[in-house]
């Protein structure tokens, strides 16, 4: 608990005190500048041998005052993290995922109160009602995974194919139900709407 409630006041610190867009850091090198930089070091130091593994940016009133990794980023190998040291996200990305929608939304380009028929063909009949907002809200009564795992790499046609043939777990608007299949779909109608590949919009 103590990690996590650290590394909230890590991100609250780089938010909150950005260095300005005109300045573009150095990342590429390790910091641990003042008082609060030493501090955050010590602690995710001593964190590692509890387990603790990642890579800290913190910044206060413009200036880095910690960018170093800690811990190992490959636990079987073992293999220590990097500065450069890429990382899975993870849902995160559903945060990219609505916002884009709402942008859309608001250029007058979709509505979240579409229904995907809008956007995909051969829609199965009991899934034919299922909206923006319900892919939005994990209320379309999708399945989590669209795949053998959420890694399995395949086209954005694929992975619509596959939502489309999967089974229902619960009817469209009726109950929450956590999908990555459903923000799945929503990508997909990013890239249908913009044009654009859903990582480069």
């Amino acid at each position: 608990m103590r990690v996590l409630c650290c590394l909230a006041v890590c991100s609250i610190l780089s938010a909150a005190n950005s260095v300005s867009a005109a300045e573009t850091p150095d990342l590429s090198t390790p910091v641990v500048q003042g008082p609060i930089g030493e501090r955050l070091h010590a602690y995710l130091r001593w964190a590692e041998q509890f387990g603790f593994s990642g890579v800290a940016l913190a910044a206060m009133d413009g200036e880095i005052v910690l960018h170093q990794p800690y811990g190992l980023a490959d636990r079987a190998q073992p293999i220590p993290n990097r500065l450069d040291s890429v990382f899975s996200f993870g849902s995160i990305a559903k945060q990219f995922t609505a916002a884009a929608i709402m942008k859309l939304e608001q250029e007058g380009r979709l509505s979240t109160d579409d229904p995907i028929t809008k956007y995909f063909d051969n829609i199965p009949p009991q899934k034919a009602g299922i909206t923006l907002h319900q892919l939005l809200t994990h209320s379309a009564g999708l399945i989590d995974y669209h795949g053998v795992h959420d890694f399995q790499k395949m086209s954005r046609d694929q992975a619509v194919r596959h939502i489309l043939r999967s089974r229902l777990i619960a009817q469209p608007g009726e109950e929450f139900n956590y999908s990555n299949s459903g923000y799945s779909l929503a990508a997909a109608i990013i890239e249908l709407v913009t044009g654009r590949d859903y990582i480069s919009y």
